[in-house]
């Protein structure tokens, strides 16, 4: 596996911020969340699910964590450098992550647990669990990224 350049020390403060417990963006996301069904017209539990894949209330944090990151005219956490991008962008971007290492961390069974650690995120899923799930990626890419692909031993037994 190449060697992974993620933002670990920014990834470390958002996992540490969603650890306390201290969440801010609630209130923002509800109400955003709240519009986008109304303009839809989504009124039963089964819709809701359908249209909240994405673990997307964590992400409401990083403008009262990150001052590079604002809500920008339609109510998104975006990255200051990427106004113009949407919010998914923008969290790739401002942590140097990619698109599976994204979906691991916000899609809803979409984790790669035997690659990058964590658990699988449910509909029961916490802000704490993705917090875990953050710090299991550091973890293992760090692993991964120490590992030397050309001196390499294999034991067979």
């Amino acid at each position: 596996m190449k060697k992974e350049h993620i933002r670990e020390q920014r990834l470390k403060e958002f996992s540490e911020h969603l650890k306390t417990g201290e969440l801010y963006g609630v209130n923002r996301y509800n109400k955003f969340f709240k519009k986008v069904l109304l303009e839809n017209n989504i009124e039963n539990d089964k819709d809701i699910e359908k249209n909240e894949p994405i673990f997307l209330m964590p992400v409401f944090e990083l403008p009262y964590i990150f001052d590079t990151w604002v809500f920008n005219k339609y109510g998104l956490p975006v990255y200051i450098e990427n106004k113009e991008q949407d919010t998914i962008i923008s969290f790739m971007q401002f942590f140097f992550i990619n698109t599976t290492q994204f979906r691991h961390l916000f899609i809803k069974n979409w984790q790669l647990v035997d690659l990058y650690g964590g658990n699988e995120l449910t509909d029961e899923s916490t802000p704490a669990d993705l917090a875990k799930n953050i710090d299991a990626l550091i973890t293992n890419i760090n692993h991964y990224s120490a590992l030397d692909s050309f001196n390499y031993k294999i034991y067979l037994n």
